[in-house]
C-alpha cells in the first residue's frame, strides 16, 4: 500500500511539475488548458495605460456600453494616460486597477479564451533600481485594453511577478 501512494504521488507531483497546458493540433494558437480545455489567443490592443490615484484596491471592469465607460471614467479623474474614444458596439474595453503602486509595472503579456473564461495574462515589474523612489503621492498602475466584442464569459487576470534590475 506504501509502494501504491508512493507512485500515485509522484504521478501526481510530474503532472503538476510538467504543467498542464500542451499544444492542441487544432490550431497553431490554440492550447488545451488543465481541463482540457481549448484555449485561443485572443487579438487585443492598449488603448490607455499609466497611473492612477484615486482607486486604491485592484479592481477589474468589462465596460461594454458608453454610459458604462463614462461612469468609470468619472471615478478616474486622475488617469496620467489618454483617455481614447472607443466603440463599444464593437469592442469591449477590459480596465484593469492593479492596486501596485509605485515601483511597480503592469504589462499585458497575452489574452486567451476558452468555452468558460476570457483570461488575461498580466505581468507586474518591479522597478528594483536605486532610481525608483516614491512620489510622495502613490500612485497605481492601471491599463485599458480592448478586445473584439465578447460574450458574457467571465474574465479573469493572471498575474506573474518580476524584478528589473539595474545593468
Amino acid at each position: 500500500m506504501k509502494k501504491l501512494v508512493i507512485v500515485f504521488s509522484f504521478a501526481v507531483l510530474a503532472q503538476l511539475l510538467y504543467g498542464c497546458s500542451s499544444k492542441s493540433s487544432a490550431s497553431d494558437n490554440a492550447v488545451l488548458d488543465c481541463n482540457n480545455e481549448v484555449s485561443t489567443a485572443i487579438d487585443y490592443s492598449i488603448v490607455s495605460e499609466g497611473y492612477q490615484t484615486d482607486i486604491t484596491n485592484q479592481q477589474i471592469h468589462r465596460i461594454n456600453k458608453d454610459l458604462q465607460y463614462s461612469e468609470h471614467l468619472s471615478m478616474l479623474p486622475s488617469l496620467s494616460g489618454d483617455i481614447p474614444a472607443i466603440n463599444l458596439h464593437e469592442y469591449t474595453l477590459i480596465s484593469i486597477l492593479s492596486g501596485f503602486s509605485n515601483c511597480n509595472d503592469l504589462e499585458i503579456t497575452g489574452i486567451e479564451e476558452n468555452d468558460s473564461t476570457i483570461t488575461v495574462h498580466a505581468l507586474k515589474v518591479r522597478d528594483g533600481t536605486a532610481s525608483c523612489d516614491p512620489p510622495p503621492l502613490v500612485q497605481y498602475a492601471y491599463v485599458f485594453i480592448k478586445i473584439p466584442l465578447a460574450s458574457a464569459k467571465p474574465i479573469s487576470v493572471v498575474f506573474e511577478t518580476t524584478s528589473r534590475l539595474a545593468p
